[in-house]
C-alpha cells in the first residue's frame, strides 16, 4: 500500500495525538494502566498494523522467497489472533507498530519528493521513531510516562506540547512537499 505524501505525514501523526491525549486526559495510575492495556481498540488497531506490516513483507519477499510469501496468508490471521488473545499492553504496542510502518513509508517519500524541510522531518521522525520501537519492547515505558503525567499537570503539558512540536515538525513538511 502505497500512500501520498500529505496523506501519510497527517496518518503518522494520529497514533501520537492519541498518546497526545492521554497525556493530557489521564489522572490517575489506574486509567494509565487501563490505557496502555485497552483490548479492543488495540486489537483494531494491531490488527490493521499487522496486515499493513504482512502486505509489505508479501511486497518485498515475493520475487526471491515464494514458500513465506504463500504462507504469509495463514500466518497473518494467525498472528492477528494471538496478538489479540494474548499479548499485554496492547494500545501501546499497536500504536507505536502502526506509528513505525508509517514513518517507514513518510520517511522515502519525503526524501523523494524533495521537500522543504527535509532535515526537520527527519530530525524530528528518528527520535519518534526510536521511542516507538522502545514502546513497542517495553510498553510499560509508556505507562509509566502517563503515570508521571497524571501526578503532575505540568509534565503533562509539558510532555504534551513537546509531541505536539515534534508532530509539527514532520506533518508541515509533508504537507509542504504536496504545495510544490
Amino acid at each position: 500500500m502505497r500512500l501520498t505524501l500529505p496523506i501519510c505525514a497527517l496518518l503518522s501523526a494520529l497514533p501520537i495525538l492519541v498518546i497526545v491525549g492521554a497525556l493530557l486526559r489521564i489522572r490517575s495510575p489506574e486509567a494509565a494502566s487501563r490505557f496502555t492495556r485497552e483490548r479492543l481498540f488495540g486489537a483494531i488497531v494491531a490488527a490493521l498494523a499487522l496486515s499493513w506490516g504482512g502486505w509489505e513483507a508479501y511486497i518485498l519477499l515475493g520475487q526471491d522467497f515464494g514458500m513465506i510469501t504463500q504462507l504469509l496468508p495463514v500466518l497473518i490471521p494467525v498472528a492477528i489472533i494471538a496478538t489479540a488473545l494474548w499479548m499485554d499492553y496492547l494500545l501501546a504496542r499497536a500504536l507505536a507498530g502502526l506509528f513505525l510502518l508509517l514513518v517507514c513509508q513518510l520517511l522515502p517519500l519525503a526524501f523523494a519528493a524533495a521537500v522543504p524541510g527535509r532535515l526537520c522531518l527527519a530530525l524530528s521522525l528518528y527520535p519518534l521513531g526510536l521511542a516507538a520501537m522502545f514502546v513497542l519492547g517495553q510498553p510499560w515505558r509508556l505507562r509509566d510516562l502517563l503515570e508521571k503525567s497524571a501526578s503532575r499537570p505540568g509534565f503533562a503539558k509539558a510532555a504534551a506540547g513537546g509531541l505536539c512540536l515534534a508532530t509539527l515538525a514532520f506533518v508541515i513538511p509533508g504537507l509542504l512537499g504536496h504545495v510544490r
